[in-house]
């Protein structure tokens, strides 16, 4: 295979030596002073990965992005950045970009990210030929508010440390997703990443890589001290877990929550749900609809009044929730635009009253008590599942009903066993 190409772009000197030190024998390495003669060699010269400064005169890291992934989208993009300027790095990723680098950076972390980025491409030339599923996940940490754009600083200082991680978050608010991006942005990303349910829990010498453990507050006791074992005699494997539960909920009947922070140095990220960043809705909705199959050659999109609808809804199972909705949506209509009608009734006539209590008055009294009697319907649905692990015969027997009406209910309310029992990330 022939070696990998890559074009690094900044207008400072000392940056432009310092990757050729950095990836040395292993690439062809191509310089750049700015961004217009990086446009110049892309149009004559076929490049694996692009390496580019945020911040440069004239045509600038964001622009440089949009013009490669226009042109040739297989090739996989890095972006240098500032502290000042994570936010627009962040949205780059959403734009396509692979990773980004935050100044000042590990020379290792540099290395193992562009080689990752390579191994990305290679990839995909590949696979160009095979039918792909686009996994939702990966749009579920999309947005620009305050709290996801924090949880992005955090994973990328995390994968950088090179620690143990421990992810906190609701049911659906992407601790999985988070766990591949700190994964993909930290130095064994050109290694395996073992995703390990509690229940399959063992231990493993020839594992390297990455090893994600997503509902560490399931694992039995017995187990937990042998957790604690390999975590000290195996440092050179990344570790990151997690727990639905907040780390001071469950400290007295998970211990080894406790015991992961205080000794691996491990760290949290707790993911915001959903209803606190609800301005990320239109983007993560935008994100996920442009995944599915184009109508009449355009993406399926949203009317005003139906994304309108979606904001003001608090989404009790967060982007999970949200992109099997806009799943329903979507299979409702044909049309390329989305309008109110395809929105489920129970996300319709659902005012978000955390948020705006004010708007009950715009609702009769009889749908005030019809709303409060569904949305608590749903709730306790919610947690009498999850309290049953989605067991639905332990959880009808909790709740003293039958299960044929239990499993009614569920269809009612859109949920499935299936995301208690086992996707818990």
């Amino acid at each position: 295979m022939s070696r990998p190409r890559l074009l690094v772009v900044d207008d400072k000197a000392t940056f432009l030596s310092l990757f050729e030190k950095i990836v040395g024998e292993r690439m062809d390495v191509h310089l750049a002073g700015h961004g217009a003669k990086a446009l110049g060699l892309l149009a004559v010269e076929s490049f694996d990965v692009v390496v580019t400064d945020i911040r440069m005169p004239g045509v600038d890291g964001m622009a440089l992005l949009a013009q490669i992934k226009a042109r040739s989208p297989d090739i996989e993009v890095i972006l240098v950045t500032g502290y000042g300027t994570i936010p627009q790095a962040v949205e780059a990723m959403q734009g396509g970009a692979f990773s980004y680098l935050t100044k000042p950076f590990d020379p290792d972390v540099a290395l193992a990210t562009i080689e990752a980025a390579v191994a990305r491409r290679r990839e995909r030339q590949r696979d160009r030929s095979a039918s792909r599923t686009v996994d939702p996940g990966e749009t579920w940490l999309s947005g620009r508010s305050e709290l996801i754009v924090r949880v992005w600083e955090l994973a990328s200082r995390a994968a950088a440390a090179r620690v143990p991680v421990l992810l906190l978050g609701e049911i659906g608010t992407g601790k999985q997703a988070l766990a591949r991006l700190i994964h993909r942005q930290c130095p064994v990303a050109s290694q395996p990443f073992h995703l390990i349910r509690a229940t399959d829990w063992g231990l493993d010498d020839q594992r390297v890589g990455t090893v994600f453990l997503p509902d560490v507050d399931r694992l039995p006791k017995d187990h937990q001290d042998q957790l604690l074992a390999e975590l000290r005699d195996k440092p050179s494997l990344r570790w990151i877990f997690a727990s639905q539960e907040p780390l001071d909920e469950t400290s007295a009947e998970h211990p080894l929550l406790e015991a992961l922070a205080a000794e691996t140095g491990s760290f949290p990220i707790t993911l915001p749900p959903l209803r606190e960043r609800q301005e990320d809705i239109p983007l993560i909705a935008s994100s996920i609809l442009a995944a599915m199959p184009p109508r009449d050659g355009e993406a399926p999109s949203l009317t005003s009044e139906a994304l309108a609808a979606l904001v003001a809804y608090d989404w009790p199972e967060n982007v999970r929730e949200l992109a099997q909705t806009l799943d329903a949506m979507a299979r409702r209509t044909t049309a390329p635009r989305i309008g109110i009608e395809a929105v489920p009734e129970e996300v319709r006539r659902a005012p978000n009253l955390r948020a705006d209590p004010a708007r009950l008055v715009e609702l009769t009294y009889r749908e005030v008590i019809d709303l409060a009697r569904e949305r608590t319907t749903r709730d306790y649905l919610v947690e009498l599942l999850r309290a049953a692990r989605g067991n639905v015969t332990r959880a009808a027997q909790r709740a003293d009903i039958e299960r044929e009406s239990l499993h009614r209910l569920m269809r009612r309310f859109h949920l499935r066993a299936e995301d208690f029992r086992s996707r818990r990330d």
